[in-house]
């Protein structure tokens, strides 16, 4: 509910860009399997999301849902539950060089689980390759035999390089 009244609000801020904006959509289901040295776990990810451009602005706004996605207890002791996931990202170009972004997504669902997740980038661009800086923090909570609690952050820093234009297959 929180995420639909968020896109509403979006919505209406924006209007008067709406005639000079396109709009793009987005739909579909993921399968999702990771795996390590203590489990294996497989689960669904259906999403949909809009997203608005205007001028050096882009605006998305998604909500996924993860169906069967696994938790553990202190004792490694295993449960299934699903998570509706809404959130949004901003990002702002103002120059071919450089761009930055920002996200927030807020996580909810079986096992009192609830969750906040935020991150952000930045990118500068030159002609061969860009350098990029991101961040991804993540703070949740459930119930499964005891309460878990967590904060994982991620920080990330290099160039990237673009070789579609250097190579070929001739």
């Amino acid at each position: 509910m929180k995420t639909v009244l968020t896109f509403i609000l979006l919505a209406i801020l924006c209007i008067p860009a709406a005639a000079e904006s396109s709009y793009s959509g987005a739909a579909g289901i993921k399968t999702v399997g990771s795996s390590d040295s203590l489990d294996n776990m497989y689960y669904i990810k259906p999403f949909a999301s809009l997203t608005m451009e205007y001028s050096a602005i882009e605006i998305t706004a998604d909500y996924h849902l993860w169906y069967g996605y696994t938790v553990t207890d202190s004792l490694f002791n295993e449960e299934k539950i699903n998570i509706h996931e809404g959130g949004g990202t901003i990002c702002v170009t103002p120059s071919d060089m450089f761009s930055m972004s920002g996200s927030y997504r807020y996580l909810t669902g079986d096992s009192s689980y609830t969750a906040h997740r935020f991150g952000g980038e930045a990118e500068l661009a030159f002609e061969d390759f860009s350098l990029v800086a991101e961040y991804d923090g993540k703070k949740y909570e459930y119930t499964f035999n005891d309460n878990v609690k967590a904060f994982i952050h991620t920080v990330s820093f290099g160039p990237e390089f673009d070789l579609s234009e250097k190579l070929s297959l001739d």
